[in-house]
């Protein structure tokens, strides 16, 4: 696995977990290249919070990265 590759895995583990406060300020070109890519997609939430969700694309990239050694 690349450190690009682990840096995805992580992010998309919290995101999957919804575990925000975990996200730094260095964390905002490796989210945009997901959002890009559609492995994530932003949501708005009653009290206007943006959120980030796993994508069906994303869900099936994080289980394939999970299962590399």
């Amino acid at each position: 696995m690349t450190e690009d590759q682990a840096n995805y895995k992580r992010l998309l583990t919290l995101i999957e977990s919804a575990q925000w406060q975990a996200f730094g300020s260095e964390d905002g070109f490796a989210l945009r290249a997901l959002l890009l890519v559609g492995y994530v997609v932003t949501t708005v939430t009653p009290d206007s919070r943006t959120r980030l969700a796993l994508t069906v694309r994303g869900t099936r990239y994080l289980e394939e990265l999970r299962s590399e050694v």
